[in-house]
């Protein structure tokens, strides 16, 4: 069971850290859309996507970074509590 903990802990962590950066991605693409439309393969000239877009993808990322973040400590106390 202790294995198991430790997996779900370092799946916590991995995910929470690629939801960090999906925000960081976000905020930047947030305050410069016209400049991270450049990294778009399909249109790197066309315009970019709107405003609610960039602001649900962040909440998605900090909803996800949340969930993984209670996953971590959620089995941490359980792993130090030896339950």
């Amino acid at each position: 069971m202790t294995a198991l903990r430790i997996i779900l802990i370092v799946i916590g962590l991995i995910i929470s850290f690629a939801a960090v950066l999906a925000f960081a991605v976000e905020v930047i693409a947030f305050i410069d859309p016209v400049g991270s439309q450049g990294a778009n393969d399909d249109d790197p000239f066309g315009p970019p996507p709107p405003r609610y877009v960039i602001t649900l993808q962040a909440l998605v990322s900090l909803l996800v970074g949340g969930l993984a973040v209670w996953l971590v400590v959620h089995h941490v106390r359980k792993l130090l509590r030896g339950v």
